[in-house]
């Protein structure tokens, strides 16, 4: 599947966010989105410095006008042939579309340039919205974890080639 299939349209008024590594300045936003996005397993600040530290984590941000809209986190193993999506949210006012593809497609194009054959992630079973996001993108289910996150929820396995 080409990639750019799963990007937003572009329509008349339809404004896309910049894409930059994110930075410790970003982590009380990021915070913010974590607060706005999840209701449990989530990440803390503590982690997100850590995470910014490492050379095998990238964090990516969208932007618009100063106010970050999103962000991805991608966990690379050097020599590794799977890279793995961490995390991905974005802000659920839609003030800016488009941001978690961009995010997505972003991710992509990171992990192939470290040499990475495939992507693979876990989702809530339970997020219908992540699910069908990430089966448009390309990704298909491959597993499955009982009892995977604080709350007792299990999680489906995707991986997508790239």
């Amino acid at each position: 599947m080409n990639s750019e299939k799963f990007m937003p349209q572009a329509e008349k008024n339809i404004i896309f966010p910049s894409l930059r590594p994110a930075s410790a300045t970003d982590i009380p936003s990021l915070l913010d989105i974590e607060n706005e996005r999840f209701s449990s397993d989530k990440i803390i600040g503590k982690q997100f410095r850590r995470y910014l530290k490492k050379e095998s984590i990238r964090i990516i941000v969208a932007e618009y006008e100063n106010l970050i809209t999103g962000y991805a986190i991608l966990f690379l193993r050097k020599g590794g042939k799977s890279a793995r999506l961490y995390s991905i949210a974005s802000r659920s006012h839609n003030l800016i579309k488009g941001s978690g593809s961009c995010l997505l497609q972003e991710i992509i194009i990171i992990s192939k340039a470290a040499g990475a054959k495939r992507l693979i992630l876990e989702l809530r079973a339970d997020n219908q919205h992540a699910l069908n996001f990430y089966k448009k993108a390309g990704f298909r289910e491959f597993g499955y974890y009982h009892h995977y996150y604080e709350d007792d929820q299990d999680a489906l396995r995707m991986e997508k080639s790239i």
